[in-house]
């Protein structure tokens, strides 16, 4: 089976030495996302503090899977994608939205079950 890393910056850069064993570069792909909507989700990384959340999913051969980005929206950028949408509906539905709650370090397993390592710390 082919061998994927799934290398991290958030700040500070993450090697994953160790790597997973997938069946091929879709089942990569899938797993960068997942890993991605898990750190996300369980508020592993800030990307309000340490600017945006890369990850980069490369072969033992060293080439490039795939990369992802997460980060925050500036003020400009959500009034920009929401004149992109002209759809006033939208713009309504965000007002008296909560303000997002602060992300707190932590660390979860990811799919595969082992523990990830967590990219700032």
């Amino acid at each position: 089976m082919p061998h994927y890393h799934f290398h991290m910056l958030n700040g500070r850069p993450f090697r994953d030495l160790d790597g997973e064993e997938l069946a091929d570069e879709a089942a990569a792909r899938r797993m960068t996302l997942t890993i991605m909507g898990e750190v996300l989700r369980d508020g592993e990384i800030d990307i309000r503090g340490a600017g945006p959340f890369r990850i980069l999913c490369m072969d033992t051969a060293g080439a490039v899977v795939t990369g992802l980005i997460a980060e925050e929206m500036s003020a400009k950028a959500v009034a920009h994608m929401l004149a992109r949408l002209n759809v006033g509906a939208v713009q309504d539905s965000l007002e008296g939205c909560p303000t997002p709650r602060p992300v707190l370090p932590g660390r979860r397993g990811h799919a595969s079950g082992a523990p990830h390592p967590h990219p700032t710390g």
